[in-house]
């Protein structure tokens, strides 16, 4: 994203009863009640990143790196960096990667204008035991216990 106050952002991602915040009002403290003065944005949202995207972005210049998701579920008027933090990324964890992803983004305050140049989205599955390794292990179970 390119071109205005990213402070001024408010962007979430919905799937199936799967949602998270990713920014809501990035750095917006009462200190500092505009946010985030970073005019571009290029970030990677992941929720085990070393840093909450709200209260590490910087306050001038770019913002890039991976981050935690914002995850304030709460009015963008009231967002704070002391607001809780509920809605991650884990909450897409065992629902089916399949149909419709929605993303979500606003410039909630007057005065500039954003871009979106591109988004993409990773989604990393688990997979699971085969059939045949399952049998494995169990057969060697079996084995183990008759002999003790």
């Amino acid at each position: 994203m390119s071109g205005g106050w990213n402070g001024d952002l408010y962007a979430y991602l919905r799937h199936g009863s799967g949602f998270s915040v990713l920014l809501n009002r990035p750095g917006r403290s009462l200190d500092e009640l505009q946010g985030s003065g970073t005019v571009d944005l290029s970030v990677v949202f992941d929720d085990l990143a070393l840093a909450d995207i709200h209260t590490a972005i910087p306050s001038l210049g770019s913002a890039s790196g991976t981050f935690q998701p914002d995850a304030r579920e709460i009015d963008p008027d009231n967002a704070l960096d002391t607001s809780p933090r509920t809605a991650f990324l884990s909450s897409f964890e065992g629902l089916d990667a399949n149909g419709d992803w929605t993303l979500y983004v606003a410039d909630v305050a007057t005065g500039d204008t954003m871009t979106l140049g591109s988004w993409s989205l990773s989604v990393t599955g688990v997979p699971e035991p085969s059939a045949a390794l399952l049998g494995a292990m169990g057969a060697c179970l079996a084995l183990r216990r008759r002999r003790g």
